[in-house]
């Protein structure tokens, strides 16, 4: 098959990352980059060996017509842009987290990539991480026996790191659906300072997850806020622990233990460029659909979302949550 064209809108800071995955990618072709400022397109393709420039989307669009577009900005400008792109029908679209800052923005976009034929995919690149891949095989193996509990920790808000913690609690758990949640928050819609909440899963498995200002610190990444980042699973055979950029620690029934150091995050953009080589194979047919799909995202969404209206209700709220 021959290489797939591939194009990317937004240039800021970011973006650089994106940027370099792609260049990185053996079977895609870098044509262009867009921003609205032309200094930012220029430096961005100057980096990584790109050749076209523009200043406006629709006219990059037209002229490339790319089969993969990258779309690197603020949730506050999402479906200004990922709408009017789908109209092309672009084989691919990788846009960065939150996917929207209202459930409603988030279901119109993934319907449109749907009807569009678009394989749709919000950068979760977390889930690329060694130490977490290590933890959900720990999980899936069956080496921790039946997992009652994961525990989930991070700084800053539901919608900025939560959005990342959360899909993690998805990658753990695949096949099983939350039923609920109970959850309290300091803040507002759709950002908070903090959030407290516990997810009832199918095949009873709970979920307790703090997230914000006042979570637990992280001490192996302590000079980084947005590395104090940690997800745990307690099983009848064992406990496992993984804690982003530095590791995964095990320990096992019988007093076995294992300790696995992973340090740095996105290494020369290793993981961003993972989750683009897996577009890539989806569209090549060999995976049936992406592991970072709107789609779960859009499933993530709801969970927050169903979050706040609990803290407001002082109840459960049954899932999937609809407004």
């Amino acid at each position: 098959m021959s290489n797939l064209k591939a194009v990317q809108i937004g240039c800021g800071s970011r973006a650089q990352t994106h940027a370099r995955a792609i260049a990185q990618v053996e079977h895609l072709d870098f044509a262009a980059t867009c921003d609205l400022i032309e200094e930012k397109a220029r430096k961005t393709a100057d980096a990584n060996s790109v050749h076209n420039i523009y200043t406006d989307f629709h006219q990059m669009m037209e002229e490339e017509q790319p089969d993969l577009v990258a779309f690197v900005a603020p949730p506050s400008i999402r479906s200004e842009v990922v709408l009017p792109v789908l109209e092309y029908k672009p084989k691919a679209l990788v846009i960065e987290k939150p996917m929207a800052l209202s459930l409603e923005e988030a279901e119109q976009m993934v319907a449109a990539a749907d009807e569009a034929g678009t394989c749709f995919v919000v950068c979760h690149q977390c889930r690329y991480s060694q130490e977490m891949i290590r933890l959900r095989d720990l999980i899936q193996s069956g080496r921790l026996g039946k997992v009652e509990k994961i525990i989930v920790n991070c700084k800053l808000d539901l919608m900025d790191q939560g959005t990342h913690i959360l899909d993690l609690v998805e990658m753990m758990l695949p096949g099983q659906e939350p039923l609920w949640v109970m959850a309290q928050t300091d803040g507002t819609y759709p950002f908070c300072d903090h959030a407290i909440l516990q997810v009832g899963y199918s095949d009873g498995v709970a979920v307790f997850a703090s997230i914000g200002r006042r979570s637990p610190d992280v001490p192996e990444n302590i000079d980084t806020i947005s590395l104090q980042f940690q997800v745990s699973a307690i099983g009848s055979h064992g406990y496992g622990e993984a804690t982003l950029a530095y590791g995964l620690d095990a320990f096992f029934a019988g007093d076995k233990t294992e300790a696995h150091r992973f340090p740095g995050f996105d290494v020369n953009a290793h993981m961003t460029q993972s989750l683009y080589e897996e577009v890539v194979d989806v569209l090549e047919g060999k995976r049936d659909r992406h592991q970072a799909s709107a789609h779960g995202a859009l499933h993530v969404h709801r969970i927050i979302d169903a979050t706040h209206e609990s803290a407001l209700q002082g109840c459960a709220i049954i899932l999937p949550y609809e407004p």
